[in-house]
Parts: C-alpha cells; structure tokens; sequence
C-alpha cells in the first residue's frame, strides 16, 4: 500500500519517535508499505531548520539525506496532474 507522509510525521520518525503514535510507528516499520514525502515537506522541513524550529547540529543538505535514507521514504513527484488532483478532493471539515 502507498502512503504519503506528513512533514512532521517523517520528522518525528526519524528523531523523535515518542511523538509518533503506536499505531503510525507500527504502519512504518511495515516494509509492505511504500511512503512517499512531497519535495514541499523537504522544503518546510529546510524552513523549520532555518528558524530553529528543528535543531540539527549538521548542514541542514546532510541532514535531508540522512533523514530520507533513514525513513526509507521516496521523494514523490510534485507534478501538475497531482497538484489538479489534490484539489479535486473532498476533506471533511
């Protein structure tokens, strides 16, 4: 199954694993499972960083790459025909 994964949920899960809920840290330990990260969440991870929101003691390049080998996610393609379908959807208010 293919998941996208929330910026603070791939965060959490690479450092602070207590702020992840059993059952999210149950469905990313399943290897069945494909995760996906929008190049937008990398961007806001950078701009967490940045405002040091996010402390890091490595260049903040490093730390992208060590997090998304280490999360076994997949960069997801930030493409027109995702961008027309995310709003075609219907979330409940």
């Amino acid at each position: 199954m293919n998941f996208p994964l929330d910026t603070h949920v791939w965060i959490w899960s690479v450092g602070v694993t207590a702020k992840v809920s059993l059952a999210s840290q149950s469905a990313l330990a399943n290897r069945q499972h494909n995760f996906f990260l929008s190049p937008i969440s990398i961007w806001e991870t950078l701009r967490l960083i940045e405002k040091k929101r996010l402390p890091i003691n490595i260049a903040p390049q490093l730390w992208i790459e060590h997090a998304l080998q280490f999360s076994g996610v997949q960069e997801a393609p930030l493409t027109y025909a995702v961008a027309r379908r995310c709003r075609q959807l219907q979330l409940p208010q």
